[in-house]
């Protein structure tokens, strides 16, 4: 399915007002659509995605806090797992 039919609307609307394009490859931001990241990306994400963040109080909300000491967690976790064995060893 392309791009275009499972998102017709939001196709519509990013490109008449000139935050995406049509590559060779794919559907892109232009510099105009990357200063509103944000926003242009969530046009295309799940409606019940849109319809949380629409109804998310942030200023009772801590899930985003939360969910990013989660991912840092995680990010050291991973690097520590890739870095060779250290202990004991001196670096020169």
């Amino acid at each position: 399915m392309e791009i275009e039919e499972a998102f017709p609307s939001q196709v519509e609307f990013v490109l008449k007002r000139g935050f995406m394009h049509f590559t060779d490859r794919a559907l892109s931001l232009t510099p105009e659509g990357a200063s509103r990241f944000n926003g242009v990306i969530a046009l295309f994400f799940a409606p019940s995605v849109q319809r949380y963040l629409i109804d998310r109080d942030p200023e009772r909300a801590q899930d985003m806090d939360c969910n990013r000491k989660l991912a840092l967690n995680i990010s050291r976790r991973a690097l520590a797992l890739s870095e060779p064995e250290t202990a004991g060893c001196s670096v020169t």
